[in-house]
C-alpha cells in the first residue's frame, strides 16, 4: 500500500494547465520584423460580413512580391484578421524555411517528464 504523497506535491497536482496562446497578428509582425519586410497591411473586404484580406509584401533577391491571404467571414473582425495572419505566417514559414519555436509547450513538457521522474523515484523508494 502506498504512502501518502506529502502536500507541496498535491498542491502542484491540483494546477489546472491554462490555455497560453498567442495571436497570430502579433506572430507575424515578429516574423515580418525579424525578415525585415514591411509591416502587414489589413483590408476590411465586408463589414457586414467581418471579413478581412490581409497583404504581406516581401523581397527575396531583389525582387518585390504581394502575398494576399483571405481571412474569410468572421463572428468577429478579429476572428478573420486571425484566419488570415495564421495563414500568412504558415506560408512565410514554408517560403523561407522559418523554425518557430514555442517556449511554453516545451517548458509544460519539461515539468510533465520532471512530474513523472518524481512519481518513478517515489514509487521505487517506497518499493523497498
Amino acid at each position: 500500500m502506498s504512502k501518502h504523497l506529502p502536500d507541496y506535491h498535491e498542491k502542484v497536482m491540483e494546477l489546472e494547465p491554462r490555455k497560453i496562446s498567442i495571436s497570430y497578428c502579433s506572430l507575424l509582425k515578429q516574423v515580418l520584423d525579424h525578415l525585415q519586410f514591411p509591416p502587414p497591411v489589413y483590408e476590411l473586404v465586408d463589414i457586414t460580413k467581418n471579413h478581412v484580406k490581409l497583404h504581406v509584401e516581401t523581397t527575396d533577391l531583389g525582387f518585390s512580391h504581394t502575398y494576399t491571404f483571405d481571412g474569410g467571414k468572421g463572428e468577429k473582425l478579429q476572428a478573420s484578421s486571425e484566419k488570415a495572419a495564421e495563414d500568412a505566417v504558415r506560408h512565410l514559414r514554408a517560403e523561407f524555411d522559418l523554425c518557430i519555436h514555442d517556449w511554453t509547450s516545451t517548458k509544460i513538457w519539461m515539468y510533465k517528464r520532471c512530474e513523472l521522474l518524481f512519481q518513478l523515484k517515489h514509487d521505487a523508494s517506497e518499493s523497498k
